[in-house]
């Protein structure tokens, strides 16, 4: 039974470390952005030689190294996104979709990293393991990040990189606040980032004592304290979620909408494997529970429906607009929406359509009351309300486009979830350059009628990629008919 477990001693001096920091440095506030990411890059830098914290591996070549090794690889890619080019990243030909992944980080030392990065993605390669993979251009000790979709994959490279002797000599000490076997972390974090919200803990954490002037009371079992207490208060009592923090996503108050309820559940996913990682005894065998846990659908829609979210509003919607579609068909707009407000005013359910047994729907639901107070506190007339819901048309073209392109380079998974990906995030980089793409779906609607479409839909964010791969197979389908 393989125990992995966190280096106690040494998060406890971090801790104290960046107290005394603190204390010598009373202008510092971890309310303000660019001090949390001073948290941060710290915690990174944490077990790096100094003499090696200032190197940039990719201007010694090695990022050049890589790509052009892997060039003639026959499942790994080795590529520098522009938006990202501090990494140069691993990706095998095919992806399998996932809802986490495990992350497993490779601590390395500078004199160790361009042999062993091959040595890895060799394996990887060999092995035919699906991943999304990253080198970091700095050393640090998240700086080789493979990044799994399932359990079975993890456990074979955590066996091989334990195993692997010249992988072993060239490591050095990991993140102190990660589960660790043999000097190499494993976490699950989503869309999130395990040590980000680590360094977003701690400034929490030495904020609170900073303000009640208890910076010299600092340790780490009342850190875990700090954290069961934020964890109480949020996923128990519901207090403040708003305020959970949110580093990926980059967008508009509407936008969060599709996606706000399932980050906020992937935040507790993260606090509580931080918990767990202060527990003696712990075992990969635990921590795949938790990870199949949090890559279970079934679970996390159950844990978004017991947190919060009231999709009432949406689903409102929804039958509002199937039932103007489905009456316009039949009377023409102008006495669809005639008819609905007649039934809105008079209840009577003869203003709707029996086709599609919608009738039956619309008058068993809360469609009338709900939109009669709608329009109320909104003060507009239903037309005008019919105008701001309605979603915009896809724009077929350029969604066609893109997956022509972005399956011809990467395969047909990936495109996918990086369509989700930019969907959610709104990150240029989850688009490909090729043919100009990128700079042709960003300065056009392209994602937000995606979004308007899916939010007047309903569709949640699990049904995404279920969506994408439905419209292409209707897509080849089509393709194979026309020729």
């Amino acid at each position: 039974m393989m125990v992995i477990t966190m280096n106690k001693v040494r998060a406890d001096e971090f801790l104290k470390y960046v107290a005394q920091i603190l204390k010598e440095n009373p202008n510092i506030s971890f309310r303000c952005e660019r001090d949390c990411k001073m948290i941060y890059r710290l915690l990174t830098k944490c077990g790096v030689k100094e003499e090696e914290k200032q190197i940039n591996i990719k201007n010694e070549g090695m990022f050049k190294n890589w790509i052009n090794y892997y060039s003639s690889a026959l499942y790994t890619n080795a590529f520098v996104d522009y938006n990202w080019n501090y990494f140069c990243q691993f990706i095998s030909e095919k992806q399998q979709a996932s809802n986490d992944y495990i992350k497993i980080y490779v601590p390395t030392e500078h004199k160790s990293i361009q042999e062993n990065v091959k040595i890895i993605f060799d394996y990887l390669d060999k092995e035919r393991i699906s991943h999304l993979s990253k080198v970091a251009q700095e050393i640090r000790f998240d700086n080789i990040v493979i990044r799994l979709s399932n359990e079975n994959d993890a456990r074979k490279v955590m066996d091989f990189l334990n195993n692997n002797k010249k992988i072993q000599s060239g490591l050095m000490e990991p993140n102190p606040f990660a589960f660790t076997h043999n000097n190499i972390p494993i976490v699950c974090d989503g869309g999130e980032s395990y040590n980000t919200i680590i360094a977003d803990y701690i400034g929490l954490y030495l904020q609170f004592k900073k303000n009640n002037n208890d910076l010299d009371n600092v340790s780490l079992n009342d850190f875990i304290n700090f954290i069961k207490k934020y964890y109480y208060n949020k996923f128990i009592k519901k207090e403040n979620l708003e305020d959970i923090p949110n580093h990926f996503f980059i967008g508009t108050e509407d936008e969060l909408e599709l996606s706000l309820p399932y980050r906020q559940i992937n935040f507790k996913h993260i606090t509580e494997l931080i918990i767990e990682s202060f527990q003696d005894n712990y075992t990969l065998d635990d921590f795949m529970n938790h990870f199949n846990k949090c890559n279970s659908m079934e679970q996390t829609n159950k844990e978004v429906r017991n947190l919060t979210t009231n999709r009432n509003q949406l689903i409102l919607q929804k039958l509002l607009l199937e039932s103007l579609t489905t009456m316009s068909e039949k009377y023409g707009k102008s006495q669809a929406i005639y008819q609905m407000s007649q039934y809105l005013d008079t209840g009577d359910p003869r203003y709707i359509t029996r086709d599609n047994m919608l009738r039956n729907r619309v008058c068993s639901s809360n469609l009338r009351n709900d939109l009669n107070n709608e329009l109320r506190t909104m003060n507009i007339s239903l037309a005008s309300y019919i105008d701001k819901i309605s979603n915009k048309t896809l724009d077929y073209e350029l969604l066609n486009q893109y997956f022509y392109i972005t399956i011809n380079k990467y395969g047909r998974d990936v495109a996918i979830i990086n369509l989700i990906n930019y969907i959610q995030n709104g990150l240029e980089s989850n688009i490909t350059r090729d043919n100009n793409l990128r700079n042709t779906i960003i300065n056009s609607n392209f994602r937000d009628s995606l979004i308007n479409y899916f939010k007047a839909n309903n569709y949640r964010l699990e049904d995404l990629y279920k969506f994408f791969s439905n419209y292409l197979d209707n897509l080849e389908s089509e393709n194979k008919h026309t020729k």
